[in-house]
């Protein structure tokens, strides 16, 4: 499981993640979001994607790079 937290977790992070790990030929095996009570509202702030083992190294690397070296 590879953790991702953000300020929100949405429907255009998600997207950006999935195109990422596409590019890359990660399959996803499951995705889970968490996040915060604001109010009435839930606020998503972390995202959790099941991967395989041997995909972990390379999906970190290529989510480091869509989102961190712009």
């Amino acid at each position: 499981v590879l953790s991702l937290v953000a300020p929100t977790v949405g429907p255009q992070l998600i997207s950006e993640i999935m195109v990422a790990l596409a590019t890359a030929r990660i399959p996803l095996r499951g995705l889970s979001m968490a996040g915060s009570v604001d109010g009435d509202a839930i606020a998503p702030q972390s995202c959790q994607l099941v991967i395989a083992d041997s995909d972990v190294e390379v999906a970190l690397r290529t989510l480091h790079a869509t989102f961190f070296e712009l």
